[in-house]
């Protein structure tokens, strides 16, 4: 290393400077802590999950997806509730199943109207 190098790196040790390399490693550390203590301030069990993906309503309800899609096709399928980004929704968004869940609520009420058509038949 040369010497007007190492002579640099002994003034900023001495005048208290860290290199951009320890400034990132404080930050991150400084993020895990805070991020520690944020799940700290959350007490008591975790939550319970309120909503269900597609894939996890087909599952749960043991249907594939696509007779999920033909239902709610024909108006049969579960309420739905589309998450967005502050209303940005694209036509991309609308195609993206990951961004579509359905709530507990939604399926329950979904499975008695099911009951009572099956019944009325």
């Amino acid at each position: 290393m040369p010497e007007h190098v190492r002579a640099a790196i002994e003034r900023d040790k001495i005048a208290g400077k860290t290199s951009k390399k320890d400034q990132a490693k404080k930050r991150r550390a400084h993020r895990q802590q805070r991020k520690a203590k944020d799940d700290d301030a959350i007490d008591g069990p975790p939550l319970p999950r309120t909503v269900l993906t597609i894939p996890e309503f087909c599952r749960m309800h043991g249907i594939s997806d696509a007779y999920y899609y033909k239902l709610k096709k024909e108006g049969l399928g579960p309420r739905e509730m589309r998450l967005t980004v502050h209303g940005k929704e694209t036509a991309e968004d609308k195609r993206q199943t990951g961004r579509i869940r359905i709530t507990l609520e939604a399926a329950a009420d979904w499975r008695k109207e099911r009951e009572q058509s099956g019944a009325q038949s």
